[in-house]
Order: structure tokens, then C-alpha cells, then sequence
């Protein structure tokens, strides 16, 4: 590994971020922030009840210009 990679983690939240705070971006781009990536990949994994979508269409809205997507 050069002295300049980041390793590669996996972070999971259950709420907070955009879901409860869509005015505070503060957590989600902390978060954002660790890969070191311009546009770090994100997973969006709904519940198996399923989401309403409001909030998915939340998640894409605050995600959208910030990362590359892979959904689930």
C-alpha cells in the first residue's frame, strides 16, 4: 500500500444525516469526507419493509452532484 491510499472501509448509518436533518449536512459530508474521493461511491440499502419514497427521493437529492451511486 503506498504511504498516499486510504483504506477501504465500509460505514454504515442507520438514520441521522440527511434523513433527519436535511437543513445540516454536517455528518454526511464528515463522512463523505474519509474516502478522499472527488466522488466516493454510496450505497443506499432501503429497508425490507421498503421506504417511503420521499425518503428516497431525499437521498438522491442530497447525494446526487456528490458521489457515484450503486443501488441495491
Amino acid at each position: 500500500m503506498s504511504t498516499n491510499s486510504v483504506p477501504k472501509q465500509i460505514i454504515a448509518i442507520g438514520g441521522g444525516g440527511f434523513s433527519m436533518e436535511h437543513e445540516n449536512p454536517l455528518l454526511d459530508r464528515y463522512i463523505l469526507g474519509l474516502s478522499k474521493k472527488k466522488r466516493p461511491r454510496i450505497c443506499f440499502i432501503p429497508t425490507a419493509s421498503g421506504d417511503s419514497d420521499k425518503y428516497i427521493v431525499r437521498f438522491y437529492s442530497a447525494f446526487m452532484s456528490a458521489i457515484s451511486f450503486v443501488i441495491v
